[in-house]
């Protein structure tokens, strides 16, 4: 296993949001690999050791918090961050305890699966980060959307646990 902690593993088994997360991913520049369940994200992320895994925790085969704990347990992996993908009814002690640095609330915004990856491996070259600049908004507009989005939730969508 080479060093290439400069990938982004996703798991995702809905082939339709798998797609989208890795499209934004390559859109910020990062390279990324796509796993459709648990077995095969925990061989992916054997096999590459990427920086960071983006995982819905629902997964088929072997479930997210089954992998995350693998992945945990794994020597290979020390430094792997995990994103938990978790719908309404998981709460953030459960994603940590499977062993996640962050969790995002499905259905997750761009802007915010952006950040939650940046916040653990941010894009290494200036192309990179003025693509991801230009996927969030700049300036006062940020702080109007950031309030108008406030609204439109009740708790910030990502957090590091």
């Amino acid at each position: 296993m080479g060093d290439d902690r400069n990938w982004v593993l996703v798991a995702e088994d809905a082939d339709d949001l798998r797609s989208d997360y890795v499209a934004w991913l390559r859109d910020a520049g990062y390279q990324v690999l796509a796993a459709a369940n648990g077995l095969e994200a925990l061989e992916f992320a054997r096999a590459r050791g990427p920086g960071v895994v983006v995982m819905n925790l629902d997964l088929p085969v072997l479930d997210g918090r089954a992998t995350a704990r693998a992945l945990r347990r794994d020597p290979r992996l020390p430094a792997t961050k995990i994103v938990a993908l978790a719908p309404a009814g998981v709460n953030e002690g459960e994603a940590k305890s499977a062993g996640c640095d962050a969790m995002l609330r499905i259905p997750v915004q761009r802007g915010a699966f952006l950040s939650a990856v940046a916040d653990f491996m941010p894009a290494t070259d200036h192309e990179s980060l003025d693509r991801l600049k230009i996927a969030q908004p700049a300036g006062v507009f940020r702080s109007w959307l950031a309030l108008a989005r406030s609204f439109d939730r009740p708790a910030r969508q990502s957090r590091k646990l």
